[in-house]
């Protein structure tokens, strides 16, 4: 006997999916020389209400993204002032959980050297999970990963610190003079292994020393027979409680709050007291006087 095929009713059931919904930050920077363009009626594009305008509207459009919004504005500051008040509060708020995206209209309104920008968008807001848009060079570390890694966004950043080396040109030229007759021309280190081996640890250092200090021009070939290098080779950091723990001349400091941290190496000219080598630190790591902070130190291997 032929069989008949079951033909009751089967249900196809619809797999459902909850889209994670961010709390956006967007963050404003005009700094004095735009606000002299737009006085002067020569250019608009970085003004506060075209800067408010394109990221209300990136909001507006992706509104089902989000679940709230809020605005952070610096009128007048520096790219390279890290001290910017909205952009501390930003910084907090991100630390806190309040903001879970923060959105620019370009790298340069974020900050002006690729030290800054680099080291929060690689480091703090990627650890931390934090979305990071920059609507002019297509860059969101959430829907694609790659771009914050891309070309685009070291160059560009190289681009913003060569428009803050030309238009301090004059003082860099006066400190470069200093550095060049026995003070210092740059440093830049790591307080853990990111490479294989010391060596390559000290090559990548030594590098970056060179050519990416923001508080310094790189330098220039004609110039490496008349420099003198050094290494230090950091010991393992070890927390302290007070201040009263530490000798300037004995032990470096590294000066921590939150994902931000601020190292000064022992016994540097100039900084004579525990007070400057701690407030240095700070400064350093973009940490303001009245916020918490925890220590540490650490001893030092210096080859010269």
């Amino acid at each position: 006997m032929a069989r008949t095929k079951n033909r009751g009713y089967q249900q196809t059931l619809t797999p459902t999916y909850t889209a994670r919904r961010w709390k956006m930050g967007g963050y404003i920077r005009l700094s004095r020389e735009d606000l002299q363009k737009i006085n002067r009626g020569l250019d608009d594009s970085n003004s506060v209400k075209n800067q408010r305008d394109i990221l209300g509207d990136f909001h507006h459009n992706h509104i089902d993204e989000f679940e709230s919004y809020t605005e952070y504005v610096d009128d007048g500051h520096t790219g390279t002032d890290t001290e910017r008040e909205s952009f501390q509060r930003l910084l907090g708020d991100v630390m806190n959980g309040k903001i879970t995206c923060v959105v620019v209209k370009d790298l340069s309104r974020f900050a002006r050297n690729y030290s800054d920008a680099g080291s929060l968008i690689d480091n703090l807001f990627v650890q931390m999970g934090v979305r990071f848009i920059s609507l002019a060079e297509g860059v969101d570390s959430y829907l694609n990963p790659d771009s914050v890694n891309s070309i685009i966004v070291p160059i560009t950043n190289v681009m913003n610190d060569q428009y803050c080396y030309q238009t301090s040109k004059k003082i860099r030229q006066v400190f470069d003079y200093k550095r060049r007759n026995g003070q210092l021309r740059g440093c830049i280190g790591t307080t853990g292994p990111t490479t294989e081996s010391v060596a390559w640890e000290i090559v990548q250092n030594a590098v970056s020393a060179g050519s990416r200090d923001p508080r310094f021009s790189p330098v220039a070939v004609p110039e490496l027979d008349s420099l003198e290098y050094s290494v230090d080779v950091l010991g393992r950091p070890e927390p302290i409680s007070s201040p009263a723990e530490l000798d300037v001349k004995r032990y470096g400091v590294i000066v921590s709050c939150g994902g931000r941290r601020g190292l000064l190496l022992p016994d540097l000219e100039g900084v004579d007291t525990v007070e400057q080598q701690i407030d240095i630190a700070r400064q350093k790591g973009g940490i303001r006087s009245q916020e918490k902070y925890t220590l540490e130190r650490f001893e030092v291997v210096r080859h010269t």
